[in-house]
């Protein structure tokens, strides 16, 4: 680590109480400006790479669902679509719109949690949720009947609310009746009203301005807002490039994944593969799923990337990158990569 400058600071959080893991921060500020960031993820690696091979095919789906509680059907339908597309058999019609609902069901979870838990009270100026539910006990109200109505997604069509057990290659072990989606379709109309009761309330929390010259990878569709499929696409910070996308089974062409020193989360390098790309996909309207921000570049959900990696040239002269993070507001992508330039 670099000495301290005369005019410089430096700033150590060993522990982060704000996101979903297990996490130290370093900043490093002079006159005023903020020239290092550098975001340590120290939960021990546990090594489902390695342990899944020689496994039965059958099996990822499950093992890996065991990755994490809150977000366990994004790992096992990202296993069962490698193992499908590996055998080349595709899932379409009522059974790919269950499986959406399904993921569906856990971004209302998993985004309701952070909003309400850990994202709302720094803004409102308490330490936790508790103490913010003295103040705005509706709002907490609000956030655990929509936590409780993605877990109820999640249940249905999973069979429990965490880990699920009922996600197949090739669709569902069992997949619900007409009878038994009913209710549930009524409980998320009413969950939509406080989804967006949600949204007026933060679009009235005070975000600083942020700017970060940085591209964008993500996954892209036509026609939806891409969730549990798509292209991985290159957004280019400098706005007279074109988006550009490669197939995903060739990530490993254009991606390089590399450890640092400092965090167990893999950093990710643009490489020089891509320097004459594909043309990308036509983007839907974002009118379909987010609204215009006032600036392009400001107010983007994912500029506070928790695992970004720091702007350094990658070896072999590669575009060095942070890990994944939320959606980009300019297009309706899923997985944003902020990748930095060289």
């Amino acid at each position: 680590m670099s000495k301290p400058v005369p005019g410089s600071r430096v700033l150590r959080i060993p522990a982060l109480t704000r996101v979903e893991g297990e996490t130290a921060l370093h900043l490093r500020v002079h006159d005023g400006t903020v020239t290092e960031a550098r975001l340590s993820i120290y939960e021990p690696p546990r090594f489902f790479e390695a342990f899944l091979r020689g496994r039965a095919h059958t099996e990822p789906p499950d093992l890996t669902s065991r990755i994490c509680g809150i977000c366990p059907v994004a790992y096992q339908l990202s296993a069962c679509r490698a193992v499908e597309d590996a055998c080349g058999v595709g899932v379409d019609g009522q059974l790919a719109a269950l499986r959406r609902l399904l993921y569906c069901g856990e971004w209302i979870e998993s985004q309701t949690l952070h909003i309400h838990l850990l994202h709302a009270p720094d803004f409102l100026g308490h330490d936790d949720v508790i103490g913010m539910s003295r103040d705005h006990p509706a709002h907490v109200e609000r956030g655990l009947r929509l936590k409780q109505a993605g877990n109820a997604v999640v249940e249905l069509l999973g069979g429990r609310a965490i880990h699920p057990v009922n996600v197949r290659l090739g669709g569902f072990h069992r997949t619900p009746t007409r009878t038994e989606l009913r209710p549930l379709a009524e409980r998320l109309r009413t969950a939509l009203d406080d989804a967006w009761d949600t949204v007026r309330w933060v679009a009235g929390f005070e975000f600083p301005d942020a700017e970060c010259e940085a591209d964008l990878l993500a996954l892209a569709e036509t026609g939806t807002y891409a969730i549990e499929s798509g292209t991985p696409t290159v957004l280019p910070y400098d706005e007279t490039l074109a988006a550009h996308s490669f197939p995903v089974r060739d990530f490993s062409d254009h991606v390089a994944e590399e450890q640092v020193p400092h965090s167990t989360a893999l950093h990710s390098a643009w490489t020089d593969a891509v320097s004459s790309p594909a043309p990308s996909p036509a983007m839907p309207s974002t009118a379909t799923c987010c609204p215009p921000w006032p600036s392009r570049r400001r107010g983007r959900p994912g500029w506070a990337n928790p695992r970004c990696a720091r702007g350094r040239r990658a070896p072999g002269g590669a575009r060095s990158a942070g890990t994944p993070t939320g959606a980009s507001s300019s297009a309706p992508w899923r997985f944003c990569t902020r990748w930095r330039r060289p």
